[in-house]
């Protein structure tokens, strides 16, 4: 479900990978598909990557595009953070408790009200370094390879045949080459980490209207960044999983100089005249240190600030 870049990604491996007709079918749930507007029923793209040899350059590939899809065995979740529940509640019974759902979202908040919407389900979270961008309407680029980090959200997810039953849909067998997947037990580590760079990053880059690496030597992100590093650390502290500023600062500087040309998902946002995440980014990291009485003016600022971008 969502069918941005990464979605696309996604299902271009798993539909390549799985070429036999005992693998799983691959298919399409957009939200869009609920809207009386939508008469749509496959969605087209090309694709290209340099790093998957079961994907060759400009692949053509068409998936059906679901209305009303039967029992859904394994949903990847890849919308932005504000559409995931909304989507999830529309599909009503062909979610059953033993759909396993796997949440790509940037950003914390959305995944509480989906472990609290679906408390049956096997929930997953995947934290991705992969780089995919859309480079037209219906033009996918694999523009970089990375690592994949999943693991469980709640109790259902946590056994071992959840994990398995899992894994199985999204590693396709016999491939040289795949999407480098990694589970990890306690995925809520990555994604507070996760968090806290996206925090430092994405609202400064679309304030500044400015890819990553430009970011740094910003005044605006020099006065502020001493605070924000501290409001930061007092987040991971609070959250149990403990960094100081010095190792925040060495965190989100190396993620600066690896992906310095990067133009992030916020700015991307922005210049396409589309809502932000930044009320599960910023907005979060601002609710939750206030909940803990504690200081959360440069979130507060960062996310105010960003909000009120024509976009919002």
């Amino acid at each position: 479900m969502g069918a941005g870049a990464m979605g696309c990604l996604w299902a271009a491996h798993l539909h390549c990978g799985f070429s036999g007709a005992s693998g799983p079918h691959v298919s399409f749930i957009d939200k869009r598909a609920y809207s009386n507007l939508s008469m749509r029923k496959e969605l087209s793209f090309s694709i290209s990557s340099p790093f998957l040899a079961h994907i060759p350059e400009n692949t053509q590939l068409s998936f059906r595009l679901e209305q009303t899809p039967q029992t859904i065995d394994c949903l990847l979740v890849c919308t932005k953070s504000f559409d995931a529940l909304p989507g999830l509640k529309k599909l009503g019974e062909a979610i059953t408790d033993k759909t396993l759902l796997v949440l790509f979202q940037n950003g914390l908040g959305s995944q509480y009200d989906i472990l609290e919407a679906f408390p049956d389900n096997p929930i997953f979270a995947a934290v991705t370094t992969e780089g995919a961008n859309r480079v037209s309407s219906n033009q996918i680029v694999h523009a970089g390879s990375g690592l994949t980090r999943v693991g469980p959200l709640n109790k259902a997810a946590e056994s071992n045949d959840a994990a398995r039953a899992l894994l199985n849909y999204l590693q396709p067998p016999a491939l040289d080459k795949t999407l480098t997947l990694q589970y990890e037990k306690d995925i809520w580590q990555a994604l507070w980490h996760k968090l806290v760079i996206n925090c430092a990053i994405n609202p400064y880059t679309a304030l500044l209207n400015c890819p990553n690496g430009q970011v740094r030597t910003s005044r605006r992100f020099i006065e502020g960044w001493p605070i924000l590093k501290l409001e930061l650390s007092e987040l991971l502290n609070t959250a149990s999983y403990p960094l100081s500023g010095d190792e925040i600062e060495t965190l989100v500087f190396d993620v600066m100089q690896k992906t310095s040309t990067n133009i992030s998902s916020m700015l991307q946002d922005i210049r396409a005249g589309k809502r932000t995440e930044i009320d599960d980014i910023n907005g979060f990291a601002a609710r939750f240190l206030a909940q803990h009485t504690l200081s959360s003016e440069v979130n507060s600022y960062l996310a105010s600030k960003v909000k009120a971008l024509p976009t919002h």
